[in-house]
């Protein structure tokens, strides 16, 4: 089969910072854009460069170290990001008649596809570029935390809020998700008012207690909230719970 040596190395460097940016964003992994950019093409490159014996054994090194430096060897990430662009090669191997060297997906050098398909997979960038922003920006304030209510202990994601301080009697005030409500069995047993920007409104709660990870276990309301779902975190926390005043 003959293939062309720049569709290879092109493609598969855009295929690889699509599936890295895709792996950041849904693993919730920071990156640094400008490592990124540096190590996407290394492997599509030794991979044509490559071919004396025992190469795959090189490329297969370079293409582990390369994801392992883009997500500061975060494996969860690496791990999800290395499936998720086999498959991605497998597919396109598939379905365009290529082959798969070195880890890398050569192509027919009578296909032009590709051009559609790297297209689409820069406007994915660029989209997920966007999205990431805020996506990580948020991650620096998620912390892990372990809710007791009633008998029931829940190991949760916790996102801090600054704006949120309201403390009633000496407790503070979370908000979880409805999906960590139908997980308690303890049911909500007060109604308790709270200042808002929009004035005072009534919120119904329970008392649990809430730990963040290397802290002690402190007293709160809890509350829960349907704007929270699908944002990627299962409570909203409490500013007070970080500095201690009520």
């Amino acid at each position: 089969m003959n293939s062309y040596v720049e569709v290879t190395v092109i493609l598969g460097t855009i295929l690889n910072c699509s599936v890295w940016l895709s792996s950041a964003w849904l693993c919730r992994r920071p990156v640094r854009l400008k490592k990124l950019l540096i190590l996407s093409p290394l492997a599509p490159l030794m991979a044509c460069i490559c071919w004396f014996e025992g190469a795959i054994w090189i490329c297969a090194i370079i293409e582990l170290i390369s994801v392992l430096a883009v997500f500061s060897f975060g494996l969860q990430a690496s791990v999800f990001a290395l499936g998720m662009r086999f498959l991605l090669e497998f597919g396109l191997m598939k379905l365009w008649q290529g082959s798969l060297v070195h880890f890398q997906l050569f192509l027919p050098a009578s296909c032009w596809q590709w051009l559609v398909a790297a297209g689409v997979l820069l406007l994915w960038d660029f989209m997920i570029q966007r999205k990431i922003g805020h996506g990580l920006a948020e991650t620096a304030f998620l912390y892990p935390v372990t809710l007791r209510a009633g008998d029931c202990e829940l190991a949760l994601s916790g996102y801090l809020d600054s704006g949120n301080s309201a403390v009633i009697e000496g407790r503070p005030l979370i908000f979880c998700t409805h999906e960590i409500q139908c997980q308690l069995t303890t049911k909500p047993v007060r109604v308790l008012p709270i200042q808002t920007i929009a004035g005072v409104r009534e919120v119904t709660v329970i008392p649990a207690s809430l730990q963040i990870q290397g802290g002690c276990s402190q007293p709160v309301w809890l509350a829960f909230s349907e704007t929270l779902n699908d944002c990627g975190y299962d409570a909203l926390l409490n500013v007070t719970l970080f500095t201690g005043q009520g």
